[in-house]
């Protein structure tokens, strides 16, 4: 079962789409549920297993003492070919979800957790992501 996969599509293999910045996700600076967040600086695709080894890593670090709000969705399918076959022939198999995500989008929230262990999981969680991330504290 995936984090947040779309309950269902008419159809499973969908356009390649293009990832946009909008104005609507730029003005989003500070986290809304949590006090600390991770924001992203690049445009791009997260796919599952990056995500999932992200949330891992929060899970095994803050237990259950801390509260986590994961913000990404999979919303884009992407099929793929096997290797050393014709041309033609349709599109190909189903082979994964993919959450595109755009610049100044917010995409964990933390809360409860001390300062210094909120930037040791940071630089943990930017090793693992193949994007550019923000580490960033609610102002009050």
């Amino acid at each position: 079962m995936l984090l947040k996969q779309p309950r269902s599509f008419r159809w499973k293999r969908a356009f390649k789409q293009k990832i946009m910045c909008t104005t609507k996700t730029k003005k989003l600076t500070s986290p809304h549920f949590g006090f600390f967040g991770i924001k992203v600086l690049e445009t791009g695709k997260l796919q599952y297993h990056q995500i999932e080894s992200i949330r891992r890593i929060l899970i095994r670090f803050c237990k259950k003492s801390s509260k986590l709000w994961f913000h990404p969705i999979f919303s884009v399918s992407l099929t793929k070919k096997p290797s050393e076959v014709r041309m033609g022939k349709g599109k190909g198999k189903f082979d994964r979800w993919v959450a595109n995500v755009i610049a100044g989008q917010i995409l964990i929230e933390l809360e409860n957790v001390s300062p210094l262990k909120a930037g040791i999981l940071f630089k943990k969680i930017c090793n693992k992501s193949p994007i550019k991330l923000c580490f960033l504290r609610r102002i009050l």
